[in-house]
């Protein structure tokens, strides 16, 4: 997988997806995926690798904040 579709792939969004748990369940995925691939050396620029990872872990935080009914608008 190139960089650029790993950045494309970790930018998806809760509206993106029809349901909290598809976007929990892609963004924990994601985030073992770019953690195996910094960890066995598949990823040379650091850079990019924690700013992906740090999207990946920020769009998990925000769809279990949706899950749990914090992060809707409905009252």
């Amino acid at each position: 997988m190139t960089r650029a579709a790993c950045a494309n792939a970790s930018s998806v969004t809760n509206a993106e997806l029809e349901r909290p748990w598809d976007s929990t369940l892609l963004s924990a995925g994601l985030i073992l995926f770019e953690t195996s691939r910094i960890v066995t050396g598949g990823e040379t620029n650091y850079v990019l690798a924690t700013v992906g990872l740090y999207v990946s872990i920020f769009n998990l935080f925000t769809s279990l904040l949706s899950l749990f009914g914090f992060g809707s608008s409905d009252e």
